[in-house]
């Protein structure tokens, strides 16, 4: 189950990538100094959570099925890498 949840979200990547950097290029350009890390930590949280919403409703949705619980359960650790990794990009380019 958890390669289907994985695919789910790969297939949901593009929209979640605009919104990354979309969140982060306004933190890059609003941000004043040394908090870039605090504001990027917050905004990778708050991705997180509008990220997990449509894997909430996929498990709603296959919630029959076994394994949807534990899918995605494996999903929740891998959702902020992306936007962890897209962090770090913006940080050195800024430096």
């Amino acid at each position: 189950m958890f390669k289907r949840y994985l695919r789910f979200n790969i297939k949901l990547f593009p929209l979640y990538l605009g919104l990354a950097f979309m969140l982060m290029i306004a933190i890059f350009f609003g941000e004043d100094g040394g908090k870039f890390l605090e504001e990027a930590a917050i905004a990778i949280v708050q991705l997180s959570f509008i990220v997990l919403i449509p894997n909430i409703v996929y498990m709603f949705r296959h919630r029959r099925e076994s394994g949807s619980l534990i899918g995605l359960l494996g999903m929740i650790p891998v959702i902020p890498v992306p936007f962890v990794l897209i962090a770090i990009l913006l940080k050195v380019l800024y430096v």
